[in-house]
């Protein structure tokens, strides 16, 4: 994954190609910046886990861009079970 890659170059390219593919704000929100694999793992954990800041300010303002509101990311996030 790019995030954990800490690759912005590459965690950009893929915003732009998401948003072209997932034109519904919901869709960009679900399969990208809330989405967990089969281990519960997401984006967020994977830049925070590596300590790459850039990515995790891109992914907070693409949060802000889509409109997600704080408390969703942490409903999803801080209060989740881990699977």
């Amino acid at each position: 994954m790019a995030a954990e890659r800490g690759s912005v170059e590459l965690i950009d390219k893929l915003w732009v190609w998401a948003k072209e593919k997932l034109p519904d704000p919901n869709l960009l929100k679900n399969k990208l910046l809330l989405y967990r694999d089969k281990h519960g793992v997401n984006a967020w954990y994977l830049a925070a886990m590596t300590g790459s800041v850039q990515i995790l300010g891109k992914l907070w303002d693409w949060a802000k861009e889509l409109q997600l509101k704080p408390e969703t990311l942490k409903t999803k996030f801080y209060l989740s079970k881990y699977n």
